[in-house]
């Protein structure tokens, strides 16, 4: 189990994320392929909806550290959020195949049992793992069971820090200069299921706080 680097207060982790805001939404963008930079993010139209969906994602997920709990229901809400109220199946477990083409061949996960998967991420953020480890846990799941039909590993990062939020344990957020490594070690995980090697190097390269 990967322990709590940070333990922050309320105020602190409150500063620390108004700080990073726009890196996280900068970063999650990268995960739909957008081209912008963080400098001209505002500059593109053609793109300009999905990082007003991340943001709004964001301060969804940034809400939730008053309740106790990241539900199943929240979760759904985030991918609403991420691709839009208006996009098909949003904000919804997807009832058809989908296909995520990797380097050398194509993954195919397999349809999502709605209560089987709500049963499993109940599971996750209800147990005895720190709050860290959750996270670490919740964002490599939904990125390789990839319940959505869009913006599955856009939902994954900003409910994993929906978890840190609420938790005050800091940010969950890849480096730019390290995504390129992590896709590729996202890709070996979508082939063998094998978390372990990926969840310390996640561990050591992600978390963030003061």
């Amino acid at each position: 189990m990967a322990a709590d680097k940070f333990a922050m207060s309320r105020d602190g982790e409150d500063i620390l994320v108004e700080k990073n805001f726009a890196q996280l939404v900068y970063l999650a963008g990268k995960f739909a392929g957008l081209s912008t930079t963080l400098l001209d993010t505002q500059a593109k139209p053609s793109e300009i909806r999905t990082i007003l969906n991340l943001r709004d994602a964001y301060h969804y997920a940034m809400s939730l550290q008053y309740i106790s709990e990241v539900s199943f229901a929240a979760l759904l809400k985030i991918n609403l959020f991420v691709i839009g109220a208006g996009a098909s199946g949003a904000g919804q477990i997807r009832v058809q195949p989908v296909v995520v083409p990797l380097t050398d061949m194509i993954y195919q996960p397999t349809i999502p049992d709605e209560t089987q998967v709500k049963r499993e991420f109940s599971d996750l953020v209800q147990s005895e793992a720190t709050t860290t480890d959750k996270a670490i846990t919740v964002l490599l799941w939904l990125s390789r069971a990839q319940l959505f039909l869009d913006g599955n590993k856009r939902t994954a990062i900003i409910a994993a820090n929906a978890l840190m939020f609420a938790g005050r344990r800091g940010l969950l957020a890849v480096p730019e200069n390290k995504l390129a490594e992590y896709l590729q070690r996202l890709q070996q995980y979508y082939k063998n299921g094998d978390t372990a090697n990926l969840k310390h190097w996640l561990y050591d390269t992600a978390i963030f706080g003061f």
